[in-house]
C-alpha cells in the first residue's frame, strides 16, 4: 500500500516512456499504424487498475496511479511495469516492429479536475523524453536508481544512467549465468539434450523468444547506420549472457535443430496459432 506522501513528493510515480521506432516510415502505411494502436490497446497494461496508458502518435506512457510507494510495493509495481513492456515487445515483434521503453520514477503530475481534458507534466517526463534519444538500443531500460527494487528480471548496465532488461526470460535457462558479476556458471554446448526442454514443455515458451532474437539479428543489417546500431547494441547485450546461442543464430545455416534436436513443429504451430489469434486482437492474448 502507498505511504502517506509529503507535498514535495506526492506526485512521484513509476512510469514507462515508450517510443515506437521507425514511426515516420510506418506512417506511409496507415493500416500498420492502426494495427500498432490496436496492439497496444489490447496489451495487458490495461488489466491492472493501478496503471493508466496514454497513447499519442509514436509515444506511449504507462504510469502508476499511486505515488510514494513502500519498498515492497515498489518492487511489485516495477515488476508489473516491466511485464507490460515485455508483453508489448512480444506482440509488436511479431510484426517486426520494435520500441525503446525507459522506466523511471519521478515527478509526474496528473491534473484530472479540468472541465474538458486531463493534463500531464513533470520534470521526470521531460527527462525521460530527453534520455530516450540517447539510448541506442531496443527493448526495456530501467533507470539505475531503481536497482534496489529489481527482484525478478535480470539486468545489465547499458549506459551511465540506464540498465538493459532481459525481457526474454525463458531462454536464460539455456546458458545460466551468475547474477552478481555475469560470470558463467557453466558452458552450454549445442545442441542441448532434448530432455532439458521436453521435460516441462519449455521449448514452447523458448521458441517465440528465439524468433525475437532472430528478428533483432536480421535488423542488424538495416541500411540506415543509426538504426543498425540500435539492433547491434541490443544483440550484444544478449550475446554477453547467451554467447553460444547468439553465435548459432548468426550462422548462415541456422535452424532450430542446432539448438536442440527435437521436433520443433509443435512449438512452431503453437506460435503460429497464437499469432493468428493475436491478429484478431482479442483482449487477453498472451504470446
Amino acid at each position: 500500500m502507498p505511504n502517506k506522501s509529503t507535498p514535495s513528493e506526492k506526485h512521484s510515480r513509476l512510469f514507462m516512456h515508450l517510443d515506437i521506432l521507425g514511426f515516420t516510415q510506418l506512417l506511409k502505411t496507415p493500416k500498420v499504424v492502426e494495427k500498432i494502436f490496436r496492439i497496444i490497446d489490447n496489451s495487458n497494461a490495461h488489466d491492472d487498475a493501478h496503471y493508466r496508458v496514454i497513447l499519442f502518435s509514436d509515444t506511449v506512457l504507462i504510469y502508476n496511479r499511486l505515488s510514494c510507494l513502500s519498498k515492497k510495493s515498489k518492487q511489485v509495481e516495477l515488476m508489473y511495469l516491466i511485464e507490460f513492456g515485455q508483453d508489448i515487445m512480444r506482440r509488436l515483434a511479431c510484426e517486426n516492429i520494435f520500441f525503446r521503453g525507459l522506466i523511471t520514477e519521478g515527478e509526474f503530475t496528473v491534473v484530472d479536475n479540468l472541465k474538458h481534458h486531463k493534463a500531464y507534466y513533470g520534470h521526470a517526463l521531460v527527462e525521460t523524453h530527453s534520455d530516450e534519444k540517447s539510448i541506442s538500443g531496443v527493448g526495456v531500460f530501467v533507470n539505475k536508481k531503481l536497482r534496489p527494487y529489481m527482484t525478478v528480471f535480470k539486468r545489465r548496465e547499458f549506459s551511465e544512467k540506464y540498465d538493459f532488461i532481459y525481457t526474454a526470460q525463458n531462454i536464460m535457462r539455456l546458458e545460466p549465468f551468475e547474477e552478481t558479476d555475469g560470470n558463467k556458471i557453466c558452458d552450454t554446448f549445442y545442441p542441448i539434450a532434448p530432455e532439458i526442454l521436453l521435460c516441462d514443455g519449455s521449448h514452447i515458451r523458448i521458441y517465440p523468444e528465439i524468433r525475437l532474437l532472430i528478428s533483432i539479428y536480421k535488423n542488424t543489417f538495416h541500411a540506415d547506420p543509426q538504426v543498425r546500431a540500435k539492433y547491434l547494441n541490443t544483440l550484444r547485450m544478449y550475446e554477453l549472457i547467451l554467447p553460444n546461442l547468439v553465435r548459432i543464430i548468426q550462422s548462415n545455416k541456422f535452424n532450430f535443430k542446432m539448438i536442440c534436436e527435437i521436433d520443433w513443429r509443435e512449438a512452431e504451430n503453437e506460435y503460429k496459432q497464437k499469432r493468428k489469434y493475436f491478429h484478431t486482437l482479442n483482449h487477453g492474448f498472451v504470446l
